[in-house]
């Protein structure tokens, strides 16, 4: 069978099933989704039907959080010297190496931080918003031990809105200070979005 957004053959370990039945490559679906409307009630590319299939493409944590990556980038920053990093950006970690950003995401909440993006693909926000929520939640979990479910990041998101004015349009950078987090590189924020990735 065919992928009908890539036209490249689909296997059966690199597969998703939209609701209508019609299927494609997670990637290409992921795409798809980054690309429209940044949630995952899209409508099918073949029949138009609204997707509300919301399964997880892999059994395992870590391949599923590497579908919202860059693989084997290098680090985005540069040297005392001026000069291009040449270590590897870590996983999750802004585009950075453990040297210029050592704020890395403990491998037990991995399971936590899947559940959050997964959760955000269900969501109405821009690509840009989830990417913000994302970070923001990645840093208040390392801030906070307390985090160990949804709930509890988003209790952090739902106090800013409401001790500040609820009314008002949400400036992220304000979240961050409040918050006292660091803000993530505008660049690694405009490559995701370029990139089709989240974090």
């Amino acid at each position: 069978m065919e992928c009908s957004i890539c036209l490249e053959t689909i296997n059966k370990n690199d597969k998703f099933k939209l609701s209508c039945n019609h299927e494609l490559h997670y990637k290409c679906f992921l795409s798809l989704i980054l690309k429209t409307n940044g949630t995952l009630f899209i409508n099918c590319p073949l029949c138009r039907a609204i997707n509300t299939n919301n399964e997880r493409p892999f059994d395992n944590t870590i391949d599923n959080l590497k579908l919202f990556t860059n693989k084997n980038k290098r680090c985005k920053c540069y040297t005392r010297e001026g000069k291009k990093c040449k270590n590897k950006a870590l996983f999750m970690n802004n585009g950075m190496c453990y040297t210029h950003n050592k704020e890395i995401l403990p491998k037990i909440k991995y399971n936590l931080i899947e559940d959050f993006i997964f959760y955000l693909l269900e969501t109405a926000n821009s690509i840009k918003t989830k990417i913000y929520m994302i970070d923001i939640g990645k840093k208040l979990i390392l801030k906070n031990s307390n985090i160990n479910k949804i709930q509890d990041i988003l209790y952090y998101f739902f106090r800013y809105y409401h001790v500040n004015d609820k009314n008002k349009i949400v400036i992220y950078s304000d979240m961050y200070e409040y918050y006292n987090l660091k803000l993530p590189p505008r660049l690694w924020i405009e490559d995701c979005i370029n990139d089709n990735i989240i974090f």
